[in-house]
């Protein structure tokens, strides 16, 4: 099987707004779904280059140890040694299935 760079963007972005949606559901607003960089620090600092100083903090979401990838390559790490911004580390209690 073999995916196309814009099918696999079209595929995230879906996911990307269908947990926002999920997140407004359990009333958190969420402005923006956007879809990065692979690698989650580099998301991040694009992000933050592209829209300078209207960030006042990074909420990273990630699964419990055992399933996040994001925890084994220590991204909370990376990203607070990297940003001047204060980093909140949410952890689900269980993975939530989101779109196919």
């Amino acid at each position: 099987m073999t995916w196309e760079e814009g099918e696999t963007q079209a595929i995230a972005q879906k996911r990307a707004e269908e947990a926002r949606d999920l997140f407004d559901a359990h009333g958190l607003q969420i402005t923006h779904a956007k879809v990065g960089d692979a690698s989650p620090v580099l998301a991040i600092e694009d992000e933050l280059r592209a829209h300078p100083g209207e960030y006042e903090q990074i909420v990273l979401s990630t699964f419990p140890p055992g399933l996040s990838r994001w925890l084994r390559i220590d991204v909370f790490n990376q990203v607070a040694g990297k940003f001047d911004l204060p980093v909140i580390h949410v952890v689900t209690r269980r993975p939530v299935k989101v779109g196919v």
